[in-house]
């Protein structure tokens, strides 16, 4: 089987998007397949910045100018060319951004989520447009469309109005590799310590609730409480500190942008407590993290993070501060509670195959 693989939105190697496609190559390439990856130039350096090449990897580098203008006229209008009559499955892993403007067979596009529709204002117009538009019009020339969750797949049927014969819910894997080393970063610990792995967008990933019901805390548990916040900036920081400084947080809220994995495991293994209070997510990859490192879970009960947590999470309504506040303190006063989520977590974290999720991507 020939598969090209359009490597393209990786994000600088520094979202759950370019998480995905690492760990959907690594799958890809250990597949009795001829796989070539289409990528530009950018997009290359930086995967070869997180990523070993071995021999089962074949690349496919184009050099792109002007831009994101230049990449968009590439990914709709060149690469179906390049790829046209050459591969039995052609694979989109970010179908909800790029698509191809000409009609090839065999493309299987994966989304991840339109947490736009969820989120007010998230996008500019131009991007709105793009999405509700553009994205809908081309989305005639996918042969199948692959939504990592149901409640995913809900919103593209719903969106896009797509037949349900044409989508498929194709659930993200997990791969956890036992870590080797454990980089301190340079915080006193405390008796609390809490954590949230995501990338500081405001308000889609409601660290505005964060923030607030830590500051509604009792004094013994706040006194004694550090919340740690891990994610590169994607417009949000200034927000974050904004609030933290009128909530007289200043002691208890760190924000560390995006560590490298040895820092990142290191603060997973000093965590007692993982809250994702999202408004909206399409999967929850971090989520799955925090359960398989024994971390006890909080998550908002909204798009698929009760889906993906199942009975191993504890769950709020994303606008009740108060509720997650008594949330967190129940957790953290009740250690028995918290050992029975991690047991579970553990037991859910076998349900999310990256092998499964590459499997159903090329032979169903």
């Amino acid at each position: 089987m020939n598969v090209a693989f359009c490597l393209f939105c990786y994000d600088n190697g520094q979202s759950g998007i370019s998480t995905y496609c690492d760990n959907v190559i690594e799958e890809l390439s250990k597949q009795d397949i001829n796989l070539t990856i289409y990528t530009s130039a950018y997009h290359y350096k930086y995967f070869l910045e997180k990523n070993e090449l071995n021999d089962n990897l074949n690349f496919h580098v184009a050099n792109i100018y002007f831009g994101l203008l230049g990449e968009l006229i590439y990914h709709y209008f060149i690469l179906p060319l390049l790829l046209k009559n050459k591969y039995d499955r052609v694979i989109l892993p970010v179908a909800n951004r790029r698509l191809f403007a000409l009609r090839i067979e065999n493309v299987f596009g994966v989304f991840h989520d339109l947490s736009q529709i969820h989120i007010k204002n998230k996008y500019d117009k131009f991007r709105m447009f793009y999405i509700n538009n553009v994205i809908k019009f081309f989305l005639r020339y996918i042969t199948k469309v692959h939504c990592v969750s149901e409640s995913t797949l809900i919103d593209v049927v719903n969106s896009y109005e797509l037949s349900k014969s044409k989508v498929i819910v194709n659930y993200n894997g997990h791969k956890f590799i036992e870590p080797n080393e454990f980089k301190p970063i340079d915080i006193p610990l405390k008796k609390y310590n809490i954590s949230f792995v995501s990338r500081l967008e405001w308000p889609g990933k409601n660290h505005k609730a964060l923030l607030y019901a830590i500051s509604l805390l009792p004094s013994a548990i706040l006194d004694n409480l550090n919340l740690i916040l891990v994610g590169k900036d994607w417009g949000g920081q200034s927000h974050i500190e904004k609030l933290r400084d009128e909530l007289k947080l200043t002691k208890q809220v760190h924000i560390l942008g995006h560590l490298e994995n040895s820092e990142l495991e290191w603060v997973y293994k000093e965590s007692d407590l993982f809250v994702h209070p999202s408004l909206y997510e399409g999967f929850g990859l971090p989520l799955l993290e925090a359960m398989q490192r024994n971390i006890p879970c909080i998550c908002s009960n909204v798009g698929a993070l009760n889906e993906v947590g199942g009975d191993a999470v504890v769950t709020f309504c994303p606008y009740d501060y108060k509720e997650l506040s008594d949330k967190i303190g129940l957790l953290l006063l009740n250690p028995s509670l918290g050992k029975e989520l991690s047991q579970k977590g553990q037991i859910r974290c076998r349900d999310f195959s990256w092998s499964d999720h590459v499997s159903k991507l090329i032979y169903t």
